[in-house]
């Protein structure tokens, strides 16, 4: 009885101890509602952790509109923790990663060069 108790309490906490998140479809839902702010222009990655049974990390890897100001983008970011947290109340973490804008023009300057080396 103890084996068949230890086994079945090892196979439900495995995913606590190698980082499980949510399904697919949970993730697709977080996307959607993202993706849904006015702040947002893309969402790149929507990634999520079990901390515990009843508290998960979020981490977010977003691109907001060009033309949003500091103070936009950091209303925008609360208005987005508050949308999630409503909807999903065990997620107690979030963290966001913002594309930059430095990345665009990184790769504009690459791509010029490319075509350059193309013509000549």
């Amino acid at each position: 009885m103890l084996s068949l108790m230890s086994a079945f309490l090892a196979y439900e906490t495995k995913g606590l101890l190698i980082g499980e998140g949510y399904p697919p479809q949970t993730l697709r839902r977080l996307r959607e509602l993202i993706a849904t702010d006015k702040g947002v222009e893309r969402v790149n990655r929507v990634l999520t952790m079990f901390l515990g049974p009843e508290e998960v990390m979020l981490t977010i890897e977003v691109r907001f509109r060009r033309e949003l100001s500091f103070e936009e983008v950091r209303i925008s970011i609360s208005r987005l923790k508050e949308l999630v947290r409503d909807k999903y109340p065990e997620i107690k973490r979030i963290y966001f990663a913002a594309e930059s804008l430095c990345d665009d023009e990184r790769e504009k300057e690459e791509q010029v060069e490319h075509r350059s080396s193309l013509v000549g």
